[in-house]
């Protein structure tokens, strides 16, 4: 198979794959940053701390887990056209593939939301582990 043929059905299942990533993570986002911005007090009952830190693990489990197992597996399989289009293109100001260029950059923009997924995973389980 061709390689621009090969781009094409990746950026089909890409896009399709990026409007259901971008609404979770729109539609768990709020829910998240409500428990990264929460502010812990270490003088509160006993109970009630472990009553925060179960519910900030099954938000963890919940919302967080899942969409960075997406997007890795997403990365990863891309990863693989990604690196041959970049090997087998040359890089030109005025003549620019269009195709290849939108692969590589639609790539990078699963890599940054992958970023800070994980970022945010980070934060909630420092946040875990001060409760």
């Amino acid at each position: 198979m061709e390689i621009n043929s090969q781009i094409e059905q990746s950026i089909q299942v890409i896009s399709i794959s990026l409007v259901i990533i971008s609404i979770w993570f729109g539609w768990r986002y709020p829910i998240m940053k409500e428990f990264i911005d929460d502010e812990y007090v270490s003088n509160t009952a006993r109970i009630k701390r472990q009553k925060k830190k179960k519910r900030l693990i099954v938000c963890i489990i919940a919302n967080n887990i899942p969409l960075s197992i997406l997007l890795i597996i997403m990365f990863v399989s891309m990863l693989p056209l990604a690196v041959e289009v970049i090997r087998n293109s040359i890089f030109t100001l005025w003549k620019c593939d269009i195709l290849r260029t939108t692969y590589v950059l639609l790539i990078n923009l699963i890599l940054l939301l992958l970023n800070w997924s994980v970022y945010i995973s980070i934060k909630l389980i420092s946040k875990v582990k001060r409760i």
